[in-house]
């Protein structure tokens, strides 16, 4: 028997405590809930008051309240509802504040501080905490780079690491078909689509690169799209106008804490994300002068008009090779130093076909001459 079907079972059962079994279901009242984690698979599965929160690869489905009457931790979207995650906090010493039961452990949704929320997940600070075939989702923060200056990676959680990549659970991907190379780990990480942005606890989705598929989960970083914010380990999810929201800080907040917006985000451009982040004095009101957005630069993909979409950096435009096809930021080009601005976007080359400049291309990619290829090399059309 199932995890899902035994705790449906358990809770027709379980009358005393208030479960109502009906025809089309169990539903549950709030005394049962406030204690218990009880799985679901639609919001009415729980009740009146209580949303059902949507499953991650790491966690079920399970019931939450619903935020209409406040909510003491975090409002996470769901679809046309919101659930709220129940708040917690996490001490120096790393113990933390108590979950409604034993079945949650309270997860670090912010680097930056000590806020956290309950998670039907095994909490972990290093990979010795978890299981085997685990890992701990603090290596991944850490080789990203949210590490120092006062950040903490503690009190994160387990997620799937097994050796074969065919192992990995439904909606994630393993990090051996993500990164080129050997990045010390393996983990299975999750993904999301343009149609369904969910992301667990400390990641958000690349929802832009979600376009024509699946696009991988990221820890959140400044610059990373969010939906709210358990999505962003530093920031908060802010609506940066033009472009969406994204875990971010005030411009006056980046000059404290990192010589200003660009600077913060030089760890995205290290992940080969080909963005920064740019003060924008007008977004968020203009709040302590306005808020650090994200500004992509050549190969990024793109869309016009400029809603949900990756936003071109102010000499660049939304351009597409052929009618119909997929649009990138770019620019008007006759040789490669017009393509390559130091300190800011390199490694791309001017097109003599199109007079356009595109990104350099990868090993086994078309190629015309060696000055198109990441490694230099070009042999026969494919960059070797």
């Amino acid at each position: 028997m199932t995890l899902r079907v035994r705790m449906r079972a358990l809770a027709c059962l379980a009358l005393a405590l208030g479960v109502v079994c009906l025809l089309a279901g169990c539903t549950v009242d709030g005394s049962f809930l406030n204690t218990e984690l009880f799985l679901c698979d639609v919001s009415s599965d729980c009740g009146s008051g209580w949303a059902c929160a949507r499953a991650t690869p790491y966690a079920p489905d399970f019931c939450a309240p619903d935020c209409a009457s406040g909510c003491d931790g975090v409002c996470v979207v769901q679809g046309e509802e919101e659930a709220c995650l129940s708040g917690c906090r996490i001490q120096e010493d790393l113990t933390t504040s108590e979950c409604p039961s034993a079945d949650y452990d309270c997860i670090r949704v912010s680097a930056e501080d000590d806020n956290g929320v309950c998670y039907p997940v095994d909490g972990c600070t290093a990979g010795a905490d978890c299981g085997q075939d685990e890992e701990c989702l603090s290596t991944l923060a850490q080789a990203v780079g949210i590490v120092g200056a006062g950040l903490r990676t503690d009190n994160l959680y387990c997620v799937p690491a097994p050796d074969d990549p065919a192992d990995c659970p439904p909606r994630s991907v393993h990090t051996t078909t993500i990164f080129t190379g050997d990045p010390g780990f393996q983990m299975c990480l999750p993904v999301c689509d343009a149609t369904d942005t969910r992301c667990p606890p400390a990641f958000g989705c690349l929802r832009q690169l979600a376009g024509t598929g699946q696009a991988a989960c990221l820890p959140g970083m400044y610059g990373v799209p969010c939906d709210d914010d358990t999505n962003c380990l530093q920031g908060r999810c802010r609506d940066t106008g033009l472009g969406g929201e994204f875990c971010t800080t005030t411009c006056g907040e980046a000059l404290r804490i990192g010589f200003g917006c660009e600077n913060i985000s030089e760890q995205l451009n290290s992940l080969g994300l080909r963005y920064r982040l740019e003060c924008d004095a007008g977004a968020g009101g203009g709040e302590d002068g306005g808020l650090c957005v994200p500004r992509y630069e050549i190969g990024t993909p793109c869309t016009t008009p400029e809603s949900e979409a990756f936003v071109c950096a102010a000499d660049l435009s939304c351009q597409a090779v052929a009618d119909g096809g997929q649009k990138f930021c770019t620019k008007a080009c006759s040789d490669d130093d017009q393509c390559n601005v130091e300190g800011r976007s390199g490694q791309n080359f001017c097109s003599s076909f199109v007079d356009l400049c595109f990104p350099k291309q990868d090993t086994d990619d078309p190629c015309i001459r060696d000055e198109n290829c990441l490694s230099g090399v070009c042999l026969v059309g494919t960059c070797r």
